[in-house]
């Protein structure tokens, strides 16, 4: 949300505060007070990755390579921890990224890399001085600078970790292995970041990818049986590529460049791409073929095709869509190429946006459970990637206790989700708090659970997302519920604030509709009204209604026996503690929303009660006192500032100051970046 002007002095903060410099503090300060919190125009995809990698670069490369280098006793006890990026590579419904901007971003995380490994090189020369070692100094120095420079040298990582090998041999002969443990660590950083960095991920809809066929062959009719046939072809049709314009054009021109990504950086350089959007088997397919035709198979052999299920319908019907795939030969083929092994990603953003949270996770947890059952059918293995946001209504919340409550149901040996947002800076800013997240993923894969779930409590979990979701669903339809986002919420404003390259819905064409808004800017202006329904909205109605059933005592009997549900509840219990219903009670007075916003509250407040019965709390969180403390701090901090903000946005909507309302908006657009950043995720 900060220009990198805010970042650096952020930054910089942190270091006066380690060394508990109280003169620099007070400077900083008042230097952040002069300082525009507001991006003078929107960042590109190229400057929002640069910015990534100057800020987070080397707090990862430090937080991974000490890992690495310190869990076990031996090599083979290392975690292997692996870097992904999406700016440059996602191209869901963003107009900017393009094949250029994908060079680009992938030239620059090589240059990245290669330039610490010069760095971490050049400190290590100044200790190697030893008679028998400074010809191989010399030699990789040379190699080296070759390499960044791109005029020869070394051209896999491989050879420089050969190279350090052997003058690791010649330091342990003769110099009793002096400096020999600084040797490794650069072994260490090369097997892990190879001459890539992080790996790029490209991502682009299924409707670009059916569109793309339909263009490439315009007298063909596009279904399964001619897509089965013809992929198993031994030769592939020519496809028509004169006519294609806009985004299809770039999926093309896409995989017709990866293989170059590849050959250059490494395979993992570039390996994943992601079907958002995914509803069919045949978008897999489709994918496939396009890779096929662009690469004359050349590189089709070392590309993950990645389906991404989000809405609830395919959350329930993705084992059937895998299904059909696993079936096929053709398909099971290509997975031979990729060791047998098949990724599937979950969208808990805009599953949660689609279906409410209680019937997102738990759909969520579901199709794993099905997945997972499916791929040991097949003698395969699946491996599941979490598009997990800050917030508890984009997945968020506790990562290790969610990952630890998974292991309970799921036998987990990898764990692969994204970091968003102003997530990236509050769980990976620092070296420290960097590590601290790691290892907390760490542990919940290594560390056995604490107790096995007791009984059999699906048919309850089922019941209760069933009720949340009706009454979920029942707000989506309201009338008035878009028209209560678009002109009473801070929602329009997301647009203006500079603060990604990313547009705040996927389509230009047309206003507002769930199934366009970005879940970012959905649940953004839920947070600055205080009141985090994305999170919560559904569970009280449902508890109510068991509770009508007589059935009560099952509920606490759900809690004290299921670690899912108790971690569901304890992030939602963090979505209440930080929503503040007298901020907004103007709305009950309010002609045409009155009636709507009423039933949030009541909502909020049916839930509140439930959830502080369950967990046995006279007030949210305070069995998590830390959590409780850290999210009162910066609550309480905000608060003149959220009162500002609503007092501007009543005078904004009024009639009356039609002149004065720029004013006001820009009261507006300076709130929402501190406030949004002091509401983030807590744990």
């Amino acid at each position: 949300f900060y220009p990198d002007s805010i970042l650096g002095i952020i930054h910089d903060l942190s270091i006066a505060l380690g060394n508990n410099n109280l003169e620099q503090l007070q400077k900083l300060l008042l230097q952040l007070g002069f300082t525009s919190l507001k991006n003078p125009k929107r960042p590109t995809p190229v400057e929002e990755a640069q910015m990534l990698i100057d800020h987070f670069g080397d707090v990862f490369y430090e937080t991974i390579v000490d890992l690495s280098e310190n869990w076990g006793d031996e090599a083979d006890d290392r975690p292997k921890i692996e870097l992904g990026f999406w700016p440059g590579g996602d191209r869901d419904g963003h107009p900017l990224v393009t094949v250029e901007t994908t060079r680009t971003v992938i030239h620059r995380l090589r240059y990245y890399i290669l330039k610490k490994y010069e760095l971490e090189f050049e400190k290590l020369r100044t200790r190697i001085t030893f008679k028998h070692a400074i010809s191989s100094v010399n030699t990789i120095r040379a190699k080296l600078h070759e390499a960044i420079e791109g005029s020869g040298g070394y051209t896999t990582p491989d050879e420089f970790i050969e190279d350090l090998v052997k003058l690791k041999e010649i330091v342990e002969k003769h110099h009793g292995g002096l400096f020999s443990e600084t040797i490794e660590r650069m072994i260490i950083a090369l097997e892990n970041f190879g001459f890539y960095f992080a790996s790029l991920d490209v991502r682009q809809s299924s409707q670009v990818i059916e569109n793309t066929v339909s263009q490439m062959f315009p007298d063909q009719t596009i279904d399964n049986k001619w897509l089965i046939e013809t992929l198993g072809s031994n030769n592939l049709p020519s496809p028509n590529l004169n006519d294609l314009v806009n985004e299809e054009k770039d999926l093309v021109n896409l995989f017709q460049f990866i293989p170059e990504i590849q050959q250059k950086n490494g395979n993992k350089s570039c390996h994943r791409f992601i079907i958002s959007h995914c509803h069919h088997p045949n978008h897999l397919l489709l994918s496939l073929l396009i890779a096929r035709l662009m690469t004359n198979e050349r590189g089709v052999d070392q590309l993950d095709i990645i389906p991404l299920f989000e809405s609830i319908e395919d959350l329930q019907k993705s084992h059937r869509i895998m299904e059909q795939l696993f079936s096929l030969p053709l398909y099971r083929e290509h997975l031979v190429t990729r060791n047998n092994q098949q990724t599937v990603m979950f969208g808990f953003s805009d599953g949660t946006k689609d279906g409410g949270y209680l019937t997102c996770n738990w759909e969520i947890q579901k199709a794993k459970e099905r997945l997972l059952n499916l791929a040991g059918k097949n003698k395969l293995e699946i491996i599941f990637f979490d598009g997990r946001g800050g917030p508890a209504a984009r997945g968020g919340g506790n990562t290790g206790k969610y990952y630890q409550s998974v292991s309970e149901r799921l036998p987990i040996n990898n764990i692969q989700q994204t970091v968003q947002g102003q997530t990236i800076s509050s769980h990976y800013g620092t070296v420290a708090s960097a590590k601290h997240n790691l290892v907390e993923l760490l542990l919940a894969l290594t560390k056995k659970p604490h107790s096995k779930n007791k009984g059999n409590h699906n048919e309850l979990i089922a019941e209760l997302s069933e009720k949340a979701h009706s009454y979920y669903t029942a707000l989506r339809e309201h009338p008035l519920f878009l028209p209560l986002l678009e002109e009473a919420t801070l929602l329009k404003y997301f647009e203006k604030l500079n603060v990604a390259s990313r547009p705040p819905k996927r389509s230009k064409k047309g206003g507002i509709n769930l199934d366009n808004l970005r879940a970012i800017p959905f649940v953004g202006a839920w947070s600055l009204m205080k009141l985090n329904i994305s999170a919560f909205y559904g569970l009280g109605f449902a508890f109510d209604a068991i509770k009508e059933e007589g059935r009560e005592e099952e509920l606490y009997q759900l809690f004290a026996d299921s670690s899912f549900f108790r971690v569901l509840l304890g992030n939602a219990a963090q979505a209440l503690r930080k929503s503040f219903y007298p901020l907004t009670t103007y709305l009950t007075k309010d002609p045409k929303f009155k009636e709507i916003w009423t039933q949030l509250l009541e909502e909020a407040e049916r839930t509140e009660k439930w959830v502080l019965s369950l967990r046995g709390e006279s007030e949210l969180l305070e069995k998590d006192p830390i959590v409780a403390s850290s999210i009162a701090m910066r609550e309480n901090i905000i608060l003149p500032l959220l009162v500002i903000q609503h007092a501007a946005l009543m005078r904004v909507r009024s009639d009356k100051l039609p002149n004065k309302a720029s004013v006001f908006e820009k009261l507006i657009l300076k709130s929402i970046p501190p406030s949004i950043n002091a509401s983030r995720n807590s744990a």
